[in-house]
């Protein structure tokens, strides 16, 4: 599900998991949690990696490095400054197709009193689905300010079964 709201000017797109629940899903369910669970693990990993000046490759390769350590499978990360229209100035902390270095915009400081998009998934196996790989995805907009990273406006603790 993807809302799209704007908080003090500032305009940002959220994107929080949903499923529409059927007979006897409480397995796939539980499949699902858990994987919604290591996505949540993953924006810990990525929000303690948020320190002043560090640049946006550097945040990068240490919070892929952690997941690593984390043992969080298939961990992207594609967290991207927001602002008055949606993107904003600042750090480009991965891209969806480049996990490695981001030329340019992934150079840039990070700076306090910044807002973001913390944008990231997994990709991992769901049993259920006879191992199906599924990419699951979040989108929760921060603030770095006195050097952590604040919810803006809470994140999504759980699945939401519809």
């Amino acid at each position: 599900m993807t809302l799209v709201f704007e908080y003090l000017g500032l305009c940002s797109d959220v994107q929080e998991m949903a499923y529409v629940k059927d007979e006897d899903d409480d397995q796939l369910i539980y499949e699902y949690e858990h994987i919604h669970k290591q996505c949540q693990l993953l924006q810990d990993v990525v929000s303690n990696e948020f320190i002043a000046n560090k640049t946006g490759n550097e945040i990068l390769k240490a919070a892929l490095d952690r997941a690593k350590k984390e043992n969080i499978k298939g961990a992207m990360i594609y967290t991207h400054p927001i602002g008055n229209y949606g993107h904003g100035p600042g750090p480009t902390i991965g891209s969806f197709a480049n996990q490695v270095h981001v030329e340019g915009l992934g150079e840039y400081p990070l700076h306090e009193n910044t807002f973001y998009a913390l944008e990231l998934c997994v990709r991992q196996e769901v049993p259920s689905l006879d191992n199906m790989t599924i990419l699951y995805g979040q989108e929760i907009d921060i603030l770095f300010k006195d050097n952590k990273t604040h919810y803006i406006a809470g994140r999504q603790d759980n699945l939401h079964i519809i």
